[in-house]
C-alpha cells in the first residue's frame, strides 16, 4: 500500500541529556527526509521515535507507562493508516530484552540511518519516498565508516585514591539530568543544511545527518560519544560504548554553517567531551598511549581554539566534563577565547573519598577542590555547576557530610542532586547492596539543596548593579509571577497586565538566568541588562538602552 507524504507525522518522546535531544533533532532530519511532519500528538502519529535514557529508573519507568498506551493506538489503526513505534538511545541489555516485545524496533543510535530507513520503507512502500536521494546531510558528503574513530584500548589512569582493579572490570559512564523534550516546529525553526544524496546508507552515517533545530538560534553539536571512565553506577557505557569522536574538520564545518545560519549560542556535546581528539591524528594516539595520564594529550583544547576562531556575533559552550580529564590547556582556552562562556559543568558525584573509591571515580576531594580553585584563578568570573548522587550503596553519614563540605567549600552556582538509583547490570548493581532507604536518600537532597541555595545566592548577589550580556531565549506577553527553582524557572501566569511591557527571560555567559521587562519582541538576539536583584536561581534586571 502506498501514502502521501503529505498525510505523515512522527512524534519524538525523549528522555535524557542534551545528547539524546540532540540525536533527537538528527532523527527528525532523517524522517522529513522521507515525507513525515512533526506532531506532539502521538495519536496523530505514524511513527513514534523514544529516545531513552538509562541513567535512572524513573526514565526508564516513564516509557513503561506510556508504551501500553501506543500500542492501543497502534491495534486501532487501519491498514491505510498505520503506526511503528520505535525504541532508541540508551537502552541497557535488559531493559532491551522486555521492550523488544513492545516496540517494533528496538536500535542504537548508529544504526538509525540504515534500520529506519529499512522500516520506513517497509512499512509505507518505497514509491512514496522517490525523494530520499535528497535527504539532508551537514556535510558534502557521507562520513566514512572508518573516519568515526574510536579511542585507543588504553591502560587506565593509576587513580589518586587506589582501585582494586579487579572490581571494576566494566565500563562507566557520567550521570546527566533528565528531562522530556516533545518536538514539533513551524518553518520559523527550521535551518537550512546543505542537500546531498542519500546513497548507500551506513550505521557510521549518523552524525552526518543534518538536523532539524528545535531552535533558530541554539544548537547542540555532538564531537564525542561514548566513555572510558569506567564509573560503577553508570549504565550508559552498555549503552554507548567506548569513546568515539568526530573528525576535527567535520565538527568545524557545522559550526561554520550553523554560524552563518544566524545561530548565536552552539553547545558542544560529548558524555566525556573533554577527552576529545581527533581520530584521523595517529600520532597523537600513539603519543596518548605513552602516558599514565593520557589526557595530557588530548586535542580538545585545539578543538576550542580552532571553532572560537570562527568569526560572527555568538557564543560557544560545552558539556560534560570529566574532571580527571580536566586540562589546564582547556582552562586557559576558555579564559583566552573572548567567544567561549564563562562557564563550566564538572561533575564532582561524591565529596568523599571514600564512596569515589566505590564509585571508581578518578579524583579524590583534595583533587576536585584544587581543580575547582584552579580554574576560578584563570577564568575570572566562571560559574560551575555540578552532580551530585546522594544515597551511594554503602554512604555512611560522614561520607554524606564530606560531600556537604565540598559543596559550600566549592561554593557552586548550581547542582543538580539526584538519588542513587541501581542500574542493571552495572558493577554498583551488582556486587554493592542499596541500603539508603528512600527517605534518607530525600533527607541528604533536601540538606544539599539548602547548601546549594546558600551559595548560589551567595555567587548571584556579585551581579548586582553590573550590566551584563544576555541572549534572550523566551518572551511572555503578559506578566507573570516568577518563582525561581532548583530545576530553573517555574512560571505561574496571572492576568495582571503592565501596559505593552513584557517579560523577556535569557541566559548570560555564565548559565544565569535572568529576567526583564522589555517592550519588544527579541528573541534570540543579545542584550546589555543591568542587575537589579538577585535570587537563588535567576537574575532580574532592567534593559540598558543602546548607546
Amino acid at each position: 500500500m502506498e501514502f502521501t507524504m503529505k498525510s505523515l507525522k512522527y512524534y519524538l518522546f525523549v528522555l535524557g541529556c542534551q545528547m539524546n535531544k540532540s540525536d533527537a533533532e538528527r532523527i527528525a532530519g532523517l524522517v522529513e527526509c522521507f515525507g513525515f511532519t512533526a506532531t506532539l500528538k502521538p495519536e496523530e502519529a505514524n511513527l513514534i521515535a523514544v529516545v531513552a535514557c538509562s541513567v535512572r529508573q524513573s526514565a526508564v519507568n516513564r516509557i513503561k507507562s506510556r508504551i501500553s498506551g501506543w500500542n492501543r493506538i497502534k491495534k486501532s489503526r487501519k491498514a491505510e493508516n498505520p503506526l511503528i513505534i520505535i525504541l532508541t538511545g540508551c537502552v541497557l541489555p535488559a531493559d532491551r530484552k522486555i521492550f523488544a516485545k513492545q516496540f517494533d524496533l528496538v536500535l542504537d543510535t548508529y544504526e538509525v540511518p540504515e534500520r529506519l530507513t529499512e522500516a520506513l520503507e517497509e512499512s509505507f512502500g518505497t514509491k512514496s519516498f522517490e525523494n530520499k536521494q535528497k535527504c539532508q546531510f551537514v556535510i558534502p558528503s557521507p562520513v566514512p565508516k572508518q573516519v568515526l574513530g574510536s579511542g585507543p584500548s588504553l591502560p587506565r589512569p593509576a587513580s589518586p585514591a587506589g582501585r582494586d582493579p579487579s572490581l571494576y572490570s566494566q565500563k562507566g559512564f557520567l550521570d546527566s539530568p533528565s528531562t522530556r523534550l516533545g518536538v514539533a516546529r513551524n518553518d520559523n525553526t527550521r535551518s537550512v543544511p546543505i542537500l546531498t544524496p542519500l546513497l548507500n546508507i551506513t550505521s557510521a552515517d549518523f552524525f552526518g545527518l543534518a538536523p532539524v533545530y528545535s531552535s533558530n538560534f541554539q544548537a547542540y553539536v555532538p564531537i564525542q560519544t561514548g566513555c572510558n571512565n569506567f564509573c560503577s553506577y553508570c549504565a550508559v557505557p552498555y549503552t554507548k560504548g567506548r569513546e568515539k569522536y568526530r573528525p576535527y574538520k567535520e565538527i568545524v564545518q557545522e559550526v561554520k554553517k550553523l554560524v552563518q545560519d544566524g545561530y548565536k549560542e552552539i553547545t558542544l556535546l560529548g558524555q566525556n567531551v573533554n577527552t576529545y581528539f581527533d581520530p584521523a591524528l595517529k600520532d597523537a594516539i600513539g603519543a596518548r598511549q605513552k602516558y599514565r595520564q593520557w589526557s595530557a594529550l588530548t586535542d580538545f583544547p585545539r578543538l576550542l581554539r580552532l571553532i572560537a576562531d570562527i568569526s560572527g556575533n555568538w557564543w560557544l559552550r560545552f558539556v560534560t566534563s570529566n574532571p580527571w580529564d580536566m586540562s589546564e590547556e582547556t582552562i586557559k582556552a576558555v579564559a583566552d577565547c573572548e567567544r567561549i562562556c564563562e562557564y563550566i559543568h564538572l561533575p564532582l558525584q561524591s565529596g568523599s573519598d571514600r564512596i569515589l573509591k566505590l564509585m571508581n571515580r578518578h579524583h579524590t576531594q583534595k583533587d576536585y577542590l584544587e581543580l575547582i580553585d584552579k580554574i576560578r584563578a584563570i577564568i575570572p568570573g566562571v560559574a560551575i555547576s555540578t552532580d551530585i548522587i546522594v544515597g551511594f550503596p554503602g554512604e555512611a553519614e560522614a561520607d554524606f557530610l564530606a560531600t556537604a563540605k565540598v559543596m559550600e567549600q566549592a561554593k557552586f552556582d548550581m547542582a543538580y542532586l539526584a538519588r542513587y538509583s541501581p542500574r542493571p547490570g552495572t558493577v554498583a548493581a551488582k556486587m554493592m547492596k542499596d541500603d539508603i532507604s528512600a527517605a534518607e536518600k530525600i533527607r541528604r537532597e533536601k540538606y544539599l539543596e539548602l547548601i546549594l541555595r546558600q551559595t548560589a545566592l551567595f555567587n548571584n548577589q556579585n551581579y548586582i548593579g553590573k550590566e551584563v550580556e544576555v541572549l534572550i531565549e523566551s518572551i511572555k506577553y503578559k506578566v507573570v509571577s516568577i518563582k525561581y527553582e532548583e530545576d530553573g524557572i517555574k512560571n505561574n501566569e496571572s492576568s495582571i497586565k503592565n501596559g505593552n511591557k513584557m517579560l523577556a527571560f535569557g541566559k548570560t555567559r555564565t548559565f544565569k538566568t535572568v529576567k526583564f521587562k522589555t517592550d519588544r519582541d527579541c528573541v534570540g538576539q543579545f542584550v546589555s541588562v543591568k542587575i537589579t536583584e538577585a535570587r537563588e536561581f535567576g537574575l532580574e534586571g532592567e534593559l540598558c538602552k543602546k548607546k
